[in-house]
C-alpha cells in the first residue's frame, strides 16, 4: 500500500538489533562490568526500540534517556527521542530534538529523512522536500528510492505535481521495482489521465505486494474495465474476492459484475 501517512517511510530505527526480552530494566549489557558509555547508550537506546515495538511509550521514554545519560551526543538515540516527543504531542520539543541531531551530524540521512516526515506532518511541506532530498543524495544513504517517494508524497501535498513526478522518476531509476513509488506514480498518471501507463504501474504494484490493498486491487479492476481488459479485469476481481471477501471493494466489484 502507499506510504504510512504517520510516518512516510518505516522509523528508520527499527533497523536497530530488537532485543529479545524487552521486559529488563538493566542499564548495562551483561558482562560488562565496566561497559563503554557509547556501547551502553546503543544498548539502551535498542532497549527503547524494543520497548516501541511492543507500544510501550513509557519504557521507551525512560530508556532513550538513560541512553542519552551516557552519551548525549548519540544521534540514533536522539531520533528515538524526537520521535517519541511527537508520539506525546511534544512538537516543539521533536523539532528541538530532531535539529539537536543534526547539530551533532548534519548529514545523517537516516536523520534527515524522519525529519522530513515530521516537517511534513506538521505542514511545512517545502521545507520537508529540501530534507528528504539531502537525505536521497547522501551517498552513503541506503534506501535513497524511501527518501525521493517521500518528497514526492509531501510535493503532493502542497500541490507541486512537478516535484512529485521528479523525485517518483528518481525513485524508480534507482529502483523500478519499488513499490510505494509504482503505487504514487500510478496515481500521478490517473489525475494526468494516462490510464494505460497507471495501469502498467499499478498492475506492478499489486504484482509486487504480498498481499495487495483493496483499494489498489479495486482502482486496478476499473481501470482494465475502461482499457478493454475485461480477463485482465477479472483477474484482479478475484484477487480481490479471495483476499477481502467481505470489502466494500469486493461488493461494489460483485455489483458491476452482476449489472
Amino acid at each position: 500500500m502507499p506510504l504510512s501517512p504517520r510516518r512516510l517511510i518505516p522509523f528508520a530505527l527499527a533497523a536497530l538489533v530488537v532485543l529479545a526480552g524487552c521486559s529488563t530494566t538493566t542499564s548495562t549489557p551483561v558482562g560488562l562490568g565496566h561497559p563503554h558509555p557509547r556501547r551502553t547508550a546503543m544498548f539502551e537506546t535498542e532497549i527503547a526500540v524494543a520497548y516501541l515495538q511492543h507500544g510501550n511509550r513509557t519504557g521507551a521514554l525512560n530508556a532513550v534517556h538513560r541512553a542519552l545519560h551516557f552519551d548525549p551526543r548519540l544521534v540514533s538515540a536522539l531520533d528515538v527521542l524526537a520521535f517519541l516527543d511527537e508520539e506525546l504531542g511534544r512538537l516543539p520539543a521533536a523539532r528541538k530534538t530532531y535539529r539537536r541531531a543534526l547539530s551533532v551530524s548534519p548529514h545523517d540521512p537516516n536523520t534527515l529523512n524522519d525529519y522530513g516526515a515530521f516537517l511534513c506532518r506538521i505542514g511545512e511541506e517545502h521545507a520537508a522536500v529540501r530534507r528528504f532530498l539531502e537525505a536521497a543524495h547522501n551517498p552513503a544513504y541506503r534506501t535513497p528510492q524511501a527518501a525521493y517517494t517521500n518528497a514526492a508524497v509531501c510535493a503532493l501535498k502542497a500541490n507541486d505535481r512537478v516535484e512529485a513526478d521528479h523525485a517518483l522518476r528518481r525513485a524508480l531509476s534507482l529502483d523500478p521495482d519499488f513499490a510505494p513509488a509504482l503505487w504514487q506514480v500510478a496515481r500521478l498518471e490517473r489525475k494526468a489521465g494516462d490510464d494505460t501507463a497507471a495501469a502498467r504501474h499499478l498492475a506492478r504494484f499489486v504484482d509486487l505486494e504480498p498481499r495487495p490493498a483493496a483499494a489498489a486491487l479495486w482502482t486496478l479492476i476499473r481501470l482494465e474495465r475502461r482499457l478493454g481488459h475485461p480477463r485482465l479485469a477479472a483477474r484482479y476481481g478475484a484477487e480481490l474476492l479471495r483476499l477481502y471477501p467481505g470489502s466494500p471493494e469486493a461488493r461494489r466489484y460483485l455489483r458491476i459484475e452482476g449489472s
